[in-house]
């Protein structure tokens, strides 16, 4: 006999953006001790300018009670900037930043809001060019670091077309429960001028 499956219910905004809070400072922690094991004082001052600053404005968003949308927006975008300051100021090559990258779309991308993960995407290529322009030596062999760039934006895109989907199967399921919330208004209408003509009657 099967067994009856119920429906998860999906994460809510709040959540992810808490999620999405916590893996960054976990991340960025994770970075700061390996500059500090690697005794890379730019990289250590680096990484606690980011922490602060990150952590002021996730402050000043909660105290200010700024709307969802905003602080999705900003962590967001913010991330791809922490990624790419950390990136420059640390490490000795860019190969270990093009995941890291994706795992940010990847985060945002829970959301499911196309426009969103199309910034992510631009942000994250500017990102990666002006990178192999400030380094050229962490990038490596040019035409090498040029076919990164081109595979990562490859598997962004990829992970966009999926983020677009899923937004497509959401608002046709919004579209769906609004005409099902008339037609029940419109039968209970209805029902009631039915009542009304029966007590006339």
């Amino acid at each position: 006999m099967a067994k009856s499956t119920k429906p998860k219910t999906p994460l809510n905004h709040l959540t992810i953006y808490k999620i999405m809070v916590i893996i960054t400072f976990a991340a960025t922690g994770v970075f700061l001790l390996k500059n500090i094991i690697g005794k890379s004082l730019q990289g250590v001052i680096v990484i606690l300018v980011c922490l602060a600053v990150l952590s002021a404005a996730v402050f000043i968003m909660k105290r200010e009670n700024v709307n969802m949308i905003k602080r999705e927006t900003f962590m967001s975008l913010a991330l791809v900037v922490v990624v790419f300051i950390i990136s420059i100021s640390s490490g000795a090559s860019y190969s270990d930043d093009f995941p890291l990258y994706l795992a940010v779309i990847g985060m945002s991308g829970m959301y499911l809001e196309p426009k969103l993960s199309r910034l992510q995407i631009i942000l994250c290529d500017a990102a990666l060019i002006a990178m192999g322009i400030i380094h050229p030596e962490k990038a490596g062999a040019i035409g090498q670091y040029i076919l990164c760039i081109a595979m990562f934006t490859l598997a962004a895109v990829l992970i966009f077309l999926t983020i677009q989907r899923g937004r497509a199967f959401i608002d046709v399921s919004n579209q769906q429960a609004l005409e099902a919330r008339r037609l029940v208004g419109s039968m209970r209408e209805m029902g009631d001028e039915l009542q009304l003509d029966f007590d006339d009657s």
